[in-house]
């Protein structure tokens, strides 16, 4: 069991193969005579995953590129080539991906009364028009913020599941105080203050990002804040912008908050 993909030119493509990269003690073989669901997983970044019936039976990690759109062909059950075929019956496909509208609807999951929901819709509106009066700092600016944010995420995943588990653990804490809408209480500025501490004890300080500090100072982000009304409608969000802010150019984390940090792992994974 296989599956390929092209990240940069049909030259170049990242595999993952149940009898090189298996999950636990022996290979996965794909049982005679039965029906079974046989999934292949990406995330984006740095895994891909087999599974058979929900279950992991196959895992690689490394430093893979985006998958290129299928511009003429996506095969299943066979090699492009058409040299590697399936010996047996597919019964039915399904591709799936992320919810392309999942941040949005995160976002506006918090307690929200009129006036603020009214101020966010004018924001995103002032922000749509900015975009329009300016595409090519609209296309330079979502550029530079999806290659920032992508090398940061590969750059914590890399440093092993121990803070891949522990980042999971903080998006989720950070969710339920959002969705509760405890954007400025102490629980939120300590959650977000254990994150900074944490990546800066594996290695990563956001202050000295190279992408981040690009974006920070790029002249299509200044053009486009001039043209945007102050966010000031929304004293809760602004407060805890104001304490990331104050954390990340604070003096250097001496110790480790009382949330029950450990000094993480130094290694990377395999």
């Amino acid at each position: 069991m296989a599956a390929w993909f092209a990240n940069g030119s049909p030259l170049q493509y990242a595999e993952i193969v149940s009898a090189f990269d298996p999950v636990g003690q022996s290979p996965y073989q794909v049982p005679v005579q039965q029906w079974v669901t046989l999934g292949f997983m990406y995330d984006g970044f740095n895994t891909m995953e087999l599974s058979a019936n929900g279950e992991v039976v196959a895992r690689r990690n490394g430093a893979y590129g985006p998958i290129l759109p299928p511009a003429a062909t996506l095969s299943i059950g066979n090699s492009t080539s058409r040299d590697s075929s399936i010996n047996g019956e597919i019964d039915e496909v399904k591709i799936w991906r992320l919810n392309p509208l999942r941040f949005e609807q995160e976002f506006f999951a918090r307690p929200m009364d009129r006036e603020t929901a009214d101020c966010w819709s004018r924001f995103r509106q002032e922000i749509i028009e900015a975009f329009r009066r300016h595409p090519d700092c609209a296309r330079e600016i979502a550029n530079a913020i999806k290659t920032a944010t992508d090398s940061l995420r590969r750059e914590a995943r890399a440093k092993g599941p121990e803070t891949q588990n522990h980042l999971a653990a903080t998006a989720r804490e950070y969710q339920n105080l959002w969705r509760a809408g405890k954007l400025d209480s102490t629980e939120m500025a300590n959650v977000l203050a254990d994150l900074v501490d944490w990546l800066r004890l594996i290695g990563i300080d956001l202050t000295q990002d190279s992408y981040l500090r690009a974006l920070s100072t790029s002249n299509c982000l200044k053009i486009l804040l001039a043209e945007i009304s102050p966010l000031d409608c929304d004293p809760q969000f602004t407060s805890m912008l104001a304490r990331i802010c104050e954390h990340l150019h604070g003096s250097r984390a001496s110790r480790v908050k009382s949330s029950g940090i450990q000094r993480p792992e130094r290694s990377s994974a395999a």
